[in-house]
């Protein structure tokens, strides 16, 4: 699913390799699927598919690690699990503490926040751009 939703227009594909290029938010380089280039990682020879998808199911097991450890003690639905675990591989970080109306959404139960908290963004020289149809296609594919 995740797939589907990080760089599904396939940027730094080519040649049936991944390549690393700017990540939309700025700062560290992103290759495939979002994974955010390390210190030492060196991936100028690219990235076979299966290696990209490897990358990404990696990734996500690290933030889902960091979701079980936040989150402890919350009783959190398969689903919800899920949805955190995607945002906190998009946003490095779903701490209640952060995320503070997204936990009394998720406490609830109440769908319709919970989307409306979802959205994230990232900033621009113009200002901040908001990734509805990202927020969107996440909750309509978790929830």
């Amino acid at each position: 699913m995740v797939k589907e939703i990080e760089n599904s227009i396939r940027t730094g594909y080519r040649d049936g390799h991944w390549y690393s290029y700017p990540s939309l938010e700025g700062g560290t380089k992103t290759i495939a699927y979002g994974h955010k280039l390390k210190e030492k990682e060196n991936f100028s020879k690219g990235l076979t598919e299966n290696e990209a998808v490897e990358l990404l199911r990696k990734d996500l097991q690290t933030s889902l690690a960091k979701v079980e450890r936040v989150w402890y003690g919350r009783e959190l639905s398969t689903e919800y699990l899920r949805l955190l675990t995607v945002l906190e591989f998009n946003t490095g970080t779903v701490s209640p503490n952060r995320w503070p109306k997204l936990a009394t959404a998720l406490s609830i139960g109440c769908e319709d926040s919970i989307r409306g908290e979802i959205v994230t963004g990232y900033r621009t020289k113009k200002g901040v751009i908001k990734l509805q149809q990202r927020a969107n296609t996440i909750a309509n594919k978790i929830l």
